[in-house]
């Protein structure tokens, strides 16, 4: 009788010790997740509600292309005859929602080495209170990522491809009946 009192003290002892270990494992885990979600906060540059968007140009194939808000319809700046479809502008502009960046440059003191000095893209909002520019350098090779500078700052971020895919839209993409 005495062996099986012992026994069950050490199964007691065991099951405790398992308890607190899951204990620690889960809160080790949600401590890393909140440390996570916070990282990923801290890399958002901008948010720009799309509704406060009054006017934004992009530049595709050397070609700069210009769209204001008016009267409640986007008009193309370049032929205001043209039927612009508001559903596919919005698909473009909801990439400026919440532009992140994955990593920033250290020490980067020639803009040409990131293909700035000759930008892929220069993507430009405009709402009624702040003009955002977002300069595209050149793809990196191994992440697959972009170079860019944001507004009128030197540092150059990393940023996926979301934002540079969502500017690469001909005028015929945009134009309502391509849209449907």
């Amino acid at each position: 009788m005495n062996k099986q009192i012992k026994q069950m003290k050490i199964m007691l002892v065991i099951l405790v010790l398992v308890i607190i270990c899951v204990a620690g494992v889960m809160f080790y885990n949600k401590t890393q997740s909140d440390k996570e979600a916070a990282s990923e906060a801290e890399k958002t540059l901008c948010e720009i509600d799309s509704a406060d968007i009054t006017a934004f140009s992009y530049m595709l194939d050397g070609s700069e292309y210009s769209f204001a808000l008016e009267d409640e319809a986007w008009v193309y700046e370049g032929d205001s005859s043209l039927s612009i479809s508001t559903d596919a502008v919005e698909e473009m502009l909801s990439a400026v929602s919440a532009v992140a960046y994955t990593e920033v440059v250290e020490d980067a003191e020639d803009l040409s080495s990131y293909g700035l000095d000759e930008p892929t893209n220069v993507i430009t909002i405009t709402t009624a209170d702040e003009t955002y520019v977002f300069t595209i350098g050149d793809k990196n090779a191994i992440t697959y990522d972009y170079y860019m500078l944001y507004n009128d700052d030197d540092t150059i971020y990393t940023v996926s491809s979301d934002l540079t895919d969502a500017f690469s839209a001909s005028l015929d993409d945009l134009l309502e009946d391509a849209s449907e």
